[in-house]
């Protein structure tokens, strides 16, 4: 499971599809994770990581970002979340825009966050995280977050040791290769087989979207470089009933007052 490239990158922080941002929206972001510090006394390690990023041919930065005097013209209006994902692999990242004189001080090409026209309402912004993923994660996210297919289950409920025999004879059936006329527990050793190869198959590197509360970014961009994206949405423990990333028994933020 792959984490950050490097160490301790610093975030980013981009603004999309909005083409005037009030300068007390982009300072209510900045200051919710400066107040996160503030509360969290756990010393150097945690920090605001944000750099505002106005501009793609943007060339000085702020790091970091603690608040703006103006209100914000997005130079990345006209781009498609595609087209920034394109820009963040080739332009930031280690020896790209913003290195600083360390190897590790540099504006991280695998996560950033999106000031949209939702972060007006609810003090939430899109946060982006490129990470590794297999095909057993993919099911067990679509388990937590309640979109699976009957395979999904059945295949996670067989991957933690809960299956019945049911879901034996339904991944048989669905499965090439294997005899399910035999007796069951022919056919269970040759299911459990069958997930052995899954678990071991190459998995791929995509990017996940997390609806990120502004006041938990510090520890939500330690926790999933601890846990790595996949874990950390389909363990669903910091995300609350209307699916924003706030962290355990943490309320809805938007009420909180402007700095």
């Amino acid at each position: 499971m792959s984490q950050s490239k490097y160490k301790n990158p610093t975030i980013k922080l981009l603004t999309s599809k909005t083409n005037k941002i009030p300068q007390k929206v982009i300072n209510k972001v900045l200051f919710s994770a400066q107040q996160e510090v503030a509360n969290l006394h756990l010393g150097d390690a945690f920090y605001n990581h944000w750099v505002l990023i106005s501009d793609p041919s943007q060339q000085n930065f702020s790091k970091p970002t603690n608040n703006v005097s103006l209100d914000f013209h997005s130079g990345f209006l006209v781009y498609t979340l595609d087209s920034i994902k394109e820009f963040v692999d080739i332009k930031l990242g280690q020896d790209g825009l913003g290195q600083g004189e360390h190897s590790h001080d540099n504006l991280s090409n695998d996560r950033f966050g999106i000031i949209d026209e939702r972060t007006a309402k609810d003090n939430t912004i899109l946060y982006m995280v490129e990470d590794y993923i297999d095909s057993f994660q993919e099911a067990e996210i679509r388990v937590a977050w309640n979109n699976a297919t009957e395979h999904d289950k059945a295949l996670v409920r067989c991957f933690l040791s809960e299956d019945t025999e049911a879901d034996i004879l339904f991944l048989a059936s669905s499965t090439d290769d294997i005899d399910h006329t035999t007796g069951i527990e022919e056919i269970k050793d040759k299911v459990y087989e069958y997930l052995e190869e899954l678990r071991d198959e190459e998995g791929v590197t995509r990017w996940f979207e997390i609806r990120l509360d502004a006041g938990y970014t510090v520890m939500a961009h330690g926790g999933i470089w601890l846990l790595g994206a996949p874990d950390t949405i389909s363990g669903r423990l910091d995300f609350g009933d209307d699916g924003v990333m706030r962290g355990p028994n943490r309320t809805d933020q938007s009420l909180v007052g402007d700095p």
